[in-house]
């Protein structure tokens, strides 16, 4: 099919490119793809009937935000899978019906017991279909099959499918007696920088080891720094050793000359690495400012002298990026809640979850999850703190309960706690405490392995980790909302609401916030607010000035 078409197109012309369809067919095809359109927010006009195009579109669309349910979804998929195939756009589809050859077929037979049939299963239809046989099976064969599927298949990760399909093929020839063919080397798609820790001097293993031991539990009288940081900060710095490490020595460094951490961060060390890692562009990577800022941390922990520190300082403030506004990924995530709807239906998730729950009489594991999900997402609606933070409350110590009914949850974090060192002080209002009650008398002991005040129980110390809790909270709203969000994204999402509701209001985001600036505020939120003050631009200005003609913009332009 070398003919350019678009989605419109398809739509528009179903019956005279599908003529082997039925009526109803065509009919529920035009339909799926209008609905397509909707969740992946354009026009079939502008969707070119790629499958490269389609797959981008496909992972990036909501759509249980605009009401399509996952089974209303998959059929949607497949309706427009069958017919780009009938179309001739896509030659592998997901559960093509072709015929498998005689070896194939055998051999799939044989993979019955094994977990690795469904990831063969594909590769050995394609493999039918083009003539291959098993015996003929190589790391070419593997390549080309990656190609197909992202040329002409809507696979959501073509390199991952064939190189689970490799994995799979592997494992066939290691534990199935008699598998024609041979295994294939490994198809690894992640760069590896970082070295093994035998490939270094023991001294160099042994000083990082000292280091993480004395900046997560520093001692009291040490002149340099006493703050404990995270365990997380901490394996933060040591990677980022572990990888200038790699960087250096695939350039050339002996590692044998790799003896201390300082030993590594010399000046030239230090300056090479950041060449390497700078790239061609005006401004450092975001690899580059992490590198230069994780080793001046590290220097003035160790020590280094004045001259060697300044050094590090001064490579560190030209690594630095001006960061004005949020990331193009995060602008990106939140411009899906521009539709009404989308924003309605992230904000009374938490009352959806907990309507469809608190009438149970039989409440299990299940459950309490799901209600855990909706305490979570209430809380950082309301109160949008840090993942660590919202990770740790502590009943006993945090939450301050009202003595009413229907009275406000107090939460209150003391400034030790808190990474800025801005005590947090927020309420919940009394729609939002009946959730948290609720939650805490009927789910919450469900939860609990052991006996802990933890608001979300789990198994550190009777409390979930940031990280944990970070993952029930994306996965969860991936599941019942179709979209990619993280638990810090909750904080951008209620000022970008906020000041599409009141334009210049950054006080009362700073004190949200818990920022000790108000530049802090301004610099991350300022760009969330240019659509109302475009919006107030040509209501006030532009639109007021051309109601003062005899209405010639009111006539129909069309």
């Amino acid at each position: 099919m070398t003919e350019y078409l678009t989605m419109e197109d398809v739509r528009a012309r179903a019956s005279e490119l599908l003529p082997a369809w039925k009526k109803n067919q065509i009919y529920e095809l035009r339909s799926a793809i209008k609905v397509f359109a909707t969740a992946a927010r354009q026009p079939a006009s502008s969707i070119h009937a790629d499958p490269q195009i389609l797959r981008v579109l496909v992972a990036k669309a909501s759509p249980q935000l605009v009401g399509i349910s996952k089974p209303r979804w998959a059929n949607i998929r497949s309706l427009i899978d069958r017919a780009l195939a009938g179309i001739g756009v896509l030659t592998i589809r997901a559960r093509q019906r072709c015929a498998v050859s005689p070896v194939w077929q055998e051999l799939m037979d044989r993979a019955e017991t094994l977990n690795t049939k469904a990831h063969l299963s594909r590769f050995a239809r394609w493999c039918s279909r083009e003539g291959i046989d098993a015996a003929d099976v190589d790391d070419t064969t593997f390549s080309t099959f990656e190609d197909e599927l992202t040329e002409f298949s809507l696979a959501k990760n073509p390199g991952s499918t064939a190189a689970e399909a490799g994995r799979a093929w592997n494992a066939a020839v290691v534990q199935i007696e008699g598998w024609v063919g041979t295994a294939v080397p490994t198809r690894c798609r992640r760069k590896i920088v970082t070295v093994p820790w035998d490939a270094l001097p023991a001294s160099f293993a042994a000083n990082v080891d000292d280091y993480a031991a004395r900046r997560i539990k520093p001692g009291k009288f040490d002149d340099v720094m006493v703050r404990a940081l995270r365990p997380t900060t901490v394996k933060g710095h040591i990677d980022n050793l572990r990888r200038a490490a790699g960087f250096l020595i695939r350039g050339g460094l002996p590692a044998d000359s790799v003896t201390s951490i300082k030993a590594l961060l010399t000046t030239d060390n230090v300056k090479k690495l950041l060449d390497m890692v700078w790239g061609d562009a005006d401004i450092a990577s975001p690899s580059a400012c992490q590198y230069s800022h994780g080793f001046v941390s590290i220097a003035r922990f160790l020590e280094f002298d004045d001259a060697h520190l300044g050094t590090l300082i001064k490579f560190s403030r030209r690594c630095r990026r001006p960061q004005i506004g949020m990331t193009r990924q995060n602008r990106e995530r939140l411009s899906i809640f521009d539709d009404e709807q989308a924003l309605l239906a992230m904000y009374t998730l938490p009352a959806r979850i907990a309507d469809a729950r608190r009438k149970l009489n039989d409440i299990d594991y299940r459950h309490a999850v799901d209600m855990r999900l909706a305490v979570c997402v209430e809380i950082l609606l309301m109160a949008p703190i840090r993942r660590f933070n919202l990770a740790n409350l502590d009943l006993a110590k945090h939450i301050v309960w009202p003595t009413c009914p229907d009275g406000d949850i107090r939460i209150t974090i003391p400034t030790p706690e808190v990474k800025n060192s801005v005590d947090l002080h927020h309420f919940l209002p009394p729609e939002s405490a009946a959730l948290v009650r609720l939650y805490v008398e009927r789910f919450r002991p469900l939860l609990m392995k052991t006996s802990t005040d933890a608001l979300f129980p789990g198994d550190v110390d009777g409390f979930m980790t940031p990280n944990s809790l970070g993952r029930l909270v994306r996965v969860g709203l991936r599941d019942h909302l179709g979209i990619d969000f993280n638990a810090h994204l909750f904080r951008h999402f209620a000022c970008m609401n906020h000041l599409r509701e009141h334009p210049g209001d950054y006080e009362t985001l700073r004190r949200l916030c818990g920022h000790k600036r108000l530049d802090t505020t301004v610099n991350f939120y300022a760009d969330t607010e240019t659509d109302a003050a475009i919006q107030r631009f040509h209501d006030s200005t532009v639109l007021r000035i051309r109601n003062r003609d005899d209405g010639f913009f009111s006539q129909d332009m069309v």
